[in-house]
């Protein structure tokens, strides 16, 4: 099912601040919003590594937005084949 504005489509490199601070403030602000956890990616924090804190903060960012591959907006699971149209 592809996604109907007016959803906030967000995603980030630094996913354990930048992203999850946009998630608890768009459900506060009323907004739906849907992180595409395919193009996300986290920095390591404290002992755990960057995958183990991914995993988390994709659950912490789950209580608050929708959580989404970027097949489910796109139709496509590759960057490269939105760029080029292939």
């Amino acid at each position: 099912a592809m996604i109907r504005s007016p959803e906030i489509i967000f995603a980030g490199f630094s996913a354990e601040d930048g992203c999850l601070a946009t998630a608890v403030d768009l459900s506060n602000r009323g907004y739906s919003g849907s992180f595409v956890k395919d193009c996300s990616f986290s920095k390591p924090l404290g002992t755990l590594g960057a995958r183990e804190t991914r995993t988390i903060v994709n659950d912490l960012i789950g209580r608050f937005a929708k959580i989404v591959a970027l097949q489910e907006i796109t139709g496509t699971d590759s960057f490269c084949s939105l760029a080029t149209g292939r």
